[in-house]
């Protein structure tokens, strides 16, 4: 049944697709932005299909310095609402500090949900940045039950924020913490929380901004990268993410014996040789040939229990590698089109065979849930 849902960071490359999936679904959304002033940053908002009835876009800062002041703009937007996705944190691998505002966002979103008598839910946009940062060895498969070292994160400012994010959450409406002390008529905790994981994500954005994720794969089709690494990523697509965030939030999983909802959602590992091979399919992609040296050996994360718990059926990485890329070449050459002549030029985007892609990513997942199931049974 359609309901209110509240989304921060809705401007954002995940929030977007969030809000647009609970527009299809007949919800009305009530969206907060960091400044109503910066109306390009989140133009894209309205005119997503349902917007015009049912989007409401309120100005809340939920990761800025003045929590209070955050906490009271966010009790505002959150008002009527059923469920909260807080998707606002700071992606920025190159910022100083990024601990300050995402624990700053957490706690404000967090307080401000729980004095929202509606709120019954919280999906928290968490990374698998706080999953896999350890020592353990390097065939080691991780799963949503795992977490980064505190010795492990030492020198990774994001990865260490995104840690420490998830667990202040956490560690609020759990027994003992602030939000855990309202309860419902049966002595149940009120506000009951889910947090996603989800690993490098691509896919199209929404917005009209090169983000910090697609802006990973544009060295390798604008022609500034001259080689292709040795080494692999797991990735997933930024439309099953965001169905995640919105299936976790609508309450149809709920926790079983006790577990907390915490999902890891990563779709494959590919190494970069196989990404540039698919990238290469498309029209105006300058990709590089030469292979730098040695084996590819990407982090093996699984997703297998969160990904069947949720009921998310993950696309294949080809689509969203394809997806991803399409605009690139155009975002590139607009660039230098528009300091040269002041014009644009339209690409045509064509699709070829990839070889090999699907076998390789069944494999890894029958390999995936062999480990799980060997897990479960303790072995």
């Amino acid at each position: 049944m359609p309901t209110t849902f509240a989304v921060t960071g809705a401007a954002g490359y995940i929030g977007s697709h969030i809000v647009s999936i609970l527009l299809s679904k007949g919800h009305t959304v009530h969206a907060t932005v960091r400044s109503l002033a910066a109306a390009s940053a989140f133009a894209h908002l309205s005119s997503l299909p349902g917007a015009a009835e049912r989007l409401r876009i309120f100005e809340a800062d939920a990761c800025g310095t003045d929590v209070a002041a955050g906490e009271r703009a966010l009790m505002e937007a959150f008002a009527g609402a059923t469920g909260v996705v807080h998707a606002a944190s700071p992606y920025d691998l190159a910022a100083v500090d990024q601990e300050a505002p995402a624990l700053a966002g957490v706690r404000a979103a967090l307080r401000a949900a729980a004095s929202s008598p509606s709120v019954q839910r919280v999906a928290l946009t968490s990374s698998a940045a706080a999953v896999y940062v350890s020592k353990k060895p390097a065939d080691y498969y991780y799963t949503e039950l795992d977490w980064s070292t505190e010795e492990a994160l030492e020198g990774l400012a994001y990865h260490s924020a995104k840690t420490k994010a998830e667990r202040l959450a956490w560690a609020m409406v759990e027994d003992g913490g602030e939000c855990a002390l309202q309860r419902d008529a049966a002595g149940a905790p009120r506000l009951m929380l889910a947090t996603l994981c989800p690993t490098q994500t691509i896919g199209p954005a929404l917005g009209s901004r090169l983000n910090q994720s697609l802006a990973l794969l544009l060295p390798y089709v604008d022609g500034s990268a001259k080689s292709i690494p040795a080494k692999g990523k797991c990735l997933v697509d930024v439309r099953d993410v965001a169905l995640a965030h919105v299936l976790a939030v609508e309450g149809a999983a709920a926790p079983r014996n006790g577990e907390r909802e915490r999902y890891l959602l990563v779709a494959g590992s590919l190494p970069w040789s196989a990404i540039c091979d698919i990238m290469r399919s498309v029209e105006g992609a300058r990709v590089p040939t030469v292979r730098d040296a040695g084996v590819s050996s990407p982090q093996a994360l699984c997703s297998v229990r969160g990904a069947a718990r949720l009921g998310v059926h993950f696309r294949p990485l080809e689509d969203s590698i394809i997806d991803a890329t399409r605009p690139l070449p155009l975002l590139h050459r607009v660039a230098h089109e528009r300091s040269a002549r002041g014009r644009t030029i339209l690409l045509l985007v064509t699709r070829g065979p990839i070889e090999h892609v699907e076998e390789r990513l069944a494999s890894e997942c029958e390999r995936a849930r062999q480990i799980v199931a060997d897990r479960e049974r303790g072995e």
